[in-house]
């Protein structure tokens, strides 16, 4: 399986430093760049390419003569920084400097810089966007959704925000050296999807125009089909409502979290524990159900016991309590056994919130107005009757009740009467007036009826409350099996310059006939992306992605949720394809009403980055 995280590292530091002289260097910084840098590169992986220190250009340091590299994003503001720090000949802030943007650089700035004699070079390595996952990206921007889609938003910061969304997904696309067939979903007959196919041209021109950009190896043709789909967040919007139960989406549906750490309660105390990429487990089964999850790190805290003799008599444990206790008896392995406990303690978190919000009663409902079914799938064509009582509790927290009201208003055909009489019943105040009043002016999310037969092989029909699909993976299976809907149009683009040829006839995605991806060397896999100092492996681009597995990358504008998130694993596994999935900002569902009040009010900057 590809880890675009694991891509942009090895792209962004062999690019680089491939050229540069072997010394240490500073490494120097706009707000721009560290973010994206620091989503796929931990300080190891710098100091490991010569990187001395990293500096913040925004900020006063003191002179340092070394060579100095900087990563900008290609702003004005940022090369002027970078002119001043070299104005004076005789004390330079570094004693030479190499200049990488993130994105095309204006000729104009591009001279300024190669007219800096102590400026060495300068070249782009197209890489405008933020790694969540392996399979996730985001332009953390939470804002867009305000400039997409209100109606106080001025036209021209609507503009902005799609030519910004075209030329990140411009560098997107050279970062997968990937020359796609793109289609947008035109439902329900907005103009959004269409005008960021148009700015997705125009990207990739300024950047195929730039004489210092990241060429493309026209030896590593590849038999790969690629696709690119567009998808307007407004013919969706129940998805990002619906109470999942996966383990990653109930943790930051249920729990407090901040910057990606949780606080772990134990009768021993509290604890902070982080969730990322190098959390081998989370990895695994964060988009597990929680029903799954549970038994899964039991049997692995099992496996570990059995592989080490003599711990606790190898004894195995039944269950989580059974297990916590079996670790206090172990405490020379507290350490190896910390993450044990931690996912143990933080599964037994959700599980607790979900008996004190009652979200099974919140579920039940949610499901029927999604699928427009019950769990025997028989249809029902009045949702109402199935919510009153769990909007009506005030015993129950407004946010959830608030939730259930607004997916009925998003997937059901109600009278005044009927929609007046469910929004007294949730008694709420302004604020939630002034949501309610912005979803009415929302369109409805029309689907075709979905088939709510059970099946072994869908994670997400294994249980009564995860019965819905996400919209966007029905709409790619249909796509993967020739049946394309008539909203999801094709768009022929002209992308000059890819070196791989592509069937742009039918633009439906091609699976990989059951061919697994090809898995990378297992040197690499153990230095898990670091770079050496002494020989720099260069990898392919089969190396990265598979030389035969085909590539589909879905953008939802406005704001993508977690379990959509999930959607890009479980189809790479069934498809047989790398997938990824990105938008301008990952929403648990209580932001993303937050972004919908947002559409009357200035947008909220409280609102945590994606």
């Amino acid at each position: 399986m590809a880890d675009l995280t694991y891509i942009c590292k090895r792209k962004l530091l062999n690019k680089l430093w491939e050229e540069l002289p072997k010394s240490w260097k500073i490494l120097v910084v706009d707000k721009e760049a560290l973010k994206v840098i620091s989503s796929f590169c931990g300080m190891d992986d710098l100091l490991n390419a010569d990187i001395l220190d990293v500096n913040n250009l925004e900020k006063k340091r003191e002179a340092f003569m070394c060579p100095a590299l900087y990563l900008i994003s290609p702003t004005k503001e940022s090369v002027d920084r970078i002119v001043n720090e070299f104005k004076d000949l005789a004390h330079p802030q570094y004693s030479s400097g190499y200049v990488a943007c993130i994105n095309a650089i204006d000729k104009t700035l591009f001279d300024e810089l190669k007219s800096i004699p102590r400026i060495k070079d300068v070249r782009v390595i197209p890489i405008d966007f933020l790694t969540i996952e392996q399979r996730v990206f985001s332009l953390n921007n939470a804002k867009a959704f305000y400039s997409l889609y209100s109606k106080e938003s001025k036209e021209e910061e609507k503009e902005k925000e799609i030519e910004k969304i075209g030329k990140s997904l411009a560098t997107l696309l050279y970062c997968l050296n990937i020359n796609p067939v793109i289609r947008y979903i035109n439902k329900p007959n907005e103009e959004i999807s269409e005008k960021i196919v148009e700015a997705v041209q125009k990207g990739y021109g300024e950047l195929s125009g730039c004489p210092v950009v990241e060429a493309f190896n026209p030896a590593e043709k590849t038999t790969r089909h690629l696709n690119l789909i567009i998808a307007d967040r407004m013919f969706d919007l129940i998805t990002p409502l619906v109470t999942e139960f996966t383990y990653q989406a109930m943790v930051y549906d249920c729990i407090e979290v901040k910057k990606d750490s949780v606080k772990i309660e134990s009768k021993s105390g509290t604890k902070t524990m982080v969730l990322d990429e190098n959390d081998k487990f989370w990895k695994i089964i964060r988009h597990q159900h929680i029903a799954n999850a549970s038994p899964y790190v039991v049997k692995e805290f099992n496996k570990f016991v059995s592989e080490h003799k003599g711990l606790s008599g190898n004894k195995t444990a039944k269950d989580m309590k059974q297990m916590g206790e079996m670790m206090k008896q172990l405490p020379e392995y507290m350490d190896l056994m910390s993450k044990f406990s931690n996912h143990m303690e933080l599964i037994t978190q959700c599980f607790n919130q979900m008996k004190e919000l009652k979200l099974d009663e919140f579920a039940t409902g949610e499901q029927i107005m999604a699928t427009g079914s019950d769990v025997d799938g028989k249809e029902i064509k009045k949702a109402l009757p199935y919510i009153t009582s769990a909007v009506g509790n005030i015993t129950f927290p407004i946010d959830r009740r608030l939730r259930e009201v607004l997916i009925y208003l998003f997937s059901q055909e109600y009278s005044e009467a009927d929609k007046n009489a469910l929004i007294g019943t949730l008694r709420g105040d302004e604020r939630i007036k002034k949501i309610i009043e912005n979803a009415i002016t929302l369109p409805k999310t029309q689907r075709e009826k979905i088939k709510n037969k059970k099946s072994k092989d869908e994670n997400d029909q294994e249980f009564d409350l995860s019965r819905y699909i996400p919209f966007i993976k029905e709409i790619v299976l249909r796509m993967a099996n020739n049946d394309v809907p008539d909203y999801c149009i094709l768009n022929k683009l002209d992308f000059a310059g890819f070196p791989v040829n592509i069937d742009q006839k039918t633009g439906n995605i091609t699976v990989a006939a059951g061919k697994s991806l090809k898995k990378q060397k297992a040197k690499e896999i153990k230095q898990d992306g670091q770079l050496g100092t002494t020989k720099s492996v260069k990898l392919l681009e089969k190396d990265l992605l598979g030389s035969d597995s085909n590539i589909l990358v879905i953008f939802i504008t406005g704001a993508i949720s977690y379990s959509e998130m999930r959607v890009a694993y479980e189809l790479s596994d069934k498809l047989k394809i790398n997938v990824f999935i990105g938008s301008n900002y990952i929403t648990t569902q209580n932001n993303f009403v937050n972004l919908l009040q947002s559409l009357n009010d200035p947008p909220n900057s409280d609102l945590p980055p994606s």
